[in-house]
């Protein structure tokens, strides 16, 4: 997991104290409830072809969903957001920015669709707490 905070001297010789007596997750939890501690959530980018119907749109949200928690199940990354975050933006996207999204570097699975000839009309991001600027202007599927 990962975990972003502003560190102080004294916070630090803490948590080297509470490292020697707790599990990361009881240190956590302590930490949160002292305020201390501010937690970055995971979560899973989904696009989707502003081209596609909304039938296939809301088939293919799921089957990337499903895809990427499958083909990636023993990544760590994957493993701690489906534990402690879940959470999805799924966007509605031109097909350049479908093409452009597939640039960053970020894994990535595609789905495509029998019904339509084989055309992609998703993708699925794998769980990371920041991504790039361009994915934050993105358009939220409706």
């Amino acid at each position: 997991m990962e975990i972003v905070t502003t560190w102080n001297p004294e916070w630090k010789a803490l948590l080297e104290k509470l490292q020697s007596e707790m599990s990361f997750d009881e240190i956590t939890k302590f930490l949160d409830s002292k305020n201390k501690i501010k937690k970055a959530y995971s979560k899973v980018y989904i696009l989707l072809k502003d081209t596609v119907n909304s039938g296939h749109a809301v088939n293919g949200a799921a089957h990337a969903s499903l895809s990427l928690y499958l083909q990636h199940e023993d990544n760590p990354y994957v493993q701690e957001w489906v534990k402690n975050s879940f959470r999805k933006v799924t966007c509605s996207v031109s097909e350049v920015e479908f093409e452009l999204a597939k640039t960053f570097g970020i894994d990535y699975v595609t789905i495509t669709e029998s019904m339509l000839n084989g055309q992609e009309i998703a993708l699925a991001f794998l769980p990371r707490t920041e991504f790039p600027e361009f994915f934050k202007t993105l358009k939220l599927y409706k």
